[in-house]
């Protein structure tokens, strides 16, 4: 049986009649039968029966059952929040869809979100992340290809779970350059592996291919590359805050993960990691953001073939 039973909602008696309309729209959208409603909502059919005639709501471990079937948060389906087209994609074998809010300007690529979900794993525990997904009405086949078009919006919500959870942007910094140390940032890791110098690698990672392979979103520029210093300017697009109709993209957390991706450069030349720090931020009130790496300079870097 379905695990909800730490869920504080309660239905409410004015939503009763609601409840079996929305029941009914699932019933019809999943082409489900009457009998086939009942069985995911554990009842015998003449219980089904009794209480969709009587407009009386069946019990929570009911609804909770069915959600559990569904994979949808049980407010969420009492309230009536469902995306229906959503649901049928899902349901008829597009486990990887996503809500179109997230696939809007979708500049992003989930091997960042990816990352997110296996954080949240592991900082909380695995049944928190599935109620979390639940609430934005996402499945974990989404998050199989980490190359797969979203747009920041879905980094946000996951970071805004994982704060809720206590972390701090200490905690997404090292995310960040777990994240880039990873096998889903081969595709970029591979390439600079071959640079012959540091300054080439943050030439390559920040005017190639941040916007190109990771990001969509912002322009990346490296504005200069001093003794042990790169200095970086994330500026975000226009046309991507007025598509998605915000003020600034992400939050402090998602620019803490990008120190964290962007610390982890020199590595990828066999160098210990960059010191990145962000010393204006467009959630601070600046006009972009600049990141600055300082690094150690070596005696020697081997180019890879």
């Amino acid at each position: 049986m379905t695990d909800y039973y730490n869920s504080k909602i309660v239905p409410l008696r004015s939503r009763e009649v609601a409840v079996w309309r929305l029941f009914e729209r699932v019933r019809r959208s999943l082409e489900w039968s009457h009998h086939d409603l009942a069985e995911r909502l554990c009842l015998t059919q003449k219980d089904y029966s009794r209480l969709q005639f009587m407009g009386e709501a069946p019990s929570m471990t009911s609804i909770f059952e069915l959600c559990g079937e569904l994979h949808l948060d049980p407010r969420n389906l009492i309230e009536g929040n469902i995306d229906f087209e959503l649901l049928e994609r899902q349901h008829f074998g597009d486990a990887t869809a996503i809500p179109d809010r997230f696939t809007r300007c979708a500049f992003s690529r989930r091997r960042t979100t990816q990352r997110l979900v296996n954080f949240l794993d592991q900082f909380g525990s695995p049944e928190a992340t599935d109620a979390a997904l639940r609430k934005l009405q996402i499945r974990r086949a989404a998050f199989s290809d980490p190359n797969a078009p979203t747009n920041v919006l879905l980094s946000v919500e996951l970071t805004k779970e994982l704060t809720r959870q206590g972390a701090t942007p200490g905690i997404f910094r090292e995310l960040g350059y777990q994240s880039a140390r990873s096998k889903s940032y081969a595709v970029i890791s591979e390439q600079i592996k071959r640079c012959g110098s540091i300054s080439e690698a943050f030439d390559l990672r920040v005017n190639h291919l941040a916007e190109k392979l990771e990001d969509g979103n912002c322009v990346y520029r490296l504005l200069s590359m001093n003794h042990g210093e790169a200095k970086i300017e994330v500026r975000e697009k226009k046309s991507v805050l007025d598509a998605l109709n915000v003020r600034h993209l992400g939050d402090l957390f998602t620019c803490a993960l990008k120190t964290g991706t962007l610390a982890a450069v020199t590595t990828y030349l066999g160098l210990p990691a960059s010191k990145v720090t962000e010393t204006h931020c467009v959630h601070r009130g600046d006009p972009a953001c600049i990141l600055v790496a300082n690094f150690e300079l070596p005696r020697h870097i081997h180019r890879h073939r």
